[in-house]
Order: C-alpha cells, then sequence, then structure tokens
C-alpha cells in the first residue's frame, strides 16, 4: 500500500523502522482529518485492543476516510464494540474489511446496531471469523438494501 510505504520510507529515513510509529503517524493524519488519506490499510498489522481503542477514536472525528481494512490481525469483539461507536460519530467510512480477525456473531451484532446510526456504511467484509450464518444473513440483508438504494 502506498500510504504504508512512504510512512515506512520516513521512519526508516528517521531510523525507527518499527510498527507502533507507523500507526502513531497513521493516527495523527486520522486525527488530523489529512484530505489525501481516504483509504486506510493496516491489515496483517498486528493490530490488538491497544492499537485498535486508539484506531478506533481516531475514525470517530475523521471526515476523509472512505475505505479502512483491518483484516487479518488481532481484533475481537471488543474492538468491534469500540468501532460500532466511532462509526456512530463517523460520516464518511463507506467500506469496512473486517477478514480473518477474532470477531464472533456477539462483534456482529455491533456492527447491525452501529448501522441503525451510521448510514454511509455500504461494505463490510467479515470473512474468516467465527460467525453466525443468521446474524451474517441479518447484517448483509442490511447492507444490500442500502447498496440498493444508494447505487453501489
Amino acid at each position: 500500500p502506498r500510504i504504508l510505504d512512504e510512512l515506512y520510507g520516513i521512519l526508516q529515513s528517521r531510523g525507527v523502522p518499527n510498527h507502533s510509529n507507523t500507526i502513531e503517524l497513521l493516527l495523527e493524519r486520522i486525527r488530523g482529518n489529512d484530505p489525501n488519506l481516504t483509504q486506510l490499510d493496516l491489515r496483517g498489522m498486528g493490530i490488538g485492543q491497544e492499537d485498535n481503542d486508539a484506531i478506533m477514536d481516531a475514525l470517530a472525528g475523521n471526515a476523509y476516510l472512505r475505505k479502512v481494512d483491518l483484516s487479518d490481525n488481532m481484533i475481537d469483539d471488543d474492538g468491534v464494540s469500540a468501532l460500532s461507536l466511532a462509526l456512530a460519530d463517523n460520516t464518511s467510512i463507506t467500506h469496512m474489511c473486517l477478514a480473518e480477525n477474532r470477531i464472533t456473531s456477539i462483534g456482529a451484532e455491533y456492527l447491525l446496531c452501529a448501522l441503525d446510526t451510521n448510514d454511509t456504511i455500504v461494505d463490510v467484509d467479515l470473512a474468516g471469523n467465527s460467525i453466525d450464518a443468521g446474524v451474517m444473513d441479518e447484517l448483509n440483508h442490511a447492507l444490500k438494501q442500502r447498496r440498493t438504494v444508494d447505487g453501489y
């Protein structure tokens, strides 16, 4: 991903090629509402609860991010609960990838509740998580209705 390559370059020039510094630089851009940051790709970054909470807090007030990929991390139901609260305030994110995490049906229910207050999300990828088919069907149905109405 171009943004991560750019950040790694900055970090290496500073002599600190480190995961937490990469996350912190991205958080600064997210909190600062960088209009050039419309896609956030943090897949496979080993994001756990501490990073997750900071990321979700930053996402809540961002007005430019459209697509967020947090796949292949260690995000669990508590992380999705924080995400759901962030999505209640966020009006820009349309696509969220949470595939291959540690999310169960409880986390998917949190996302369903978030859809009640957030009308911009049109796509959520939860592949590779332990979610009951009935809950996935309900989430997919709600998202499909949005895509039909919004023309996606």
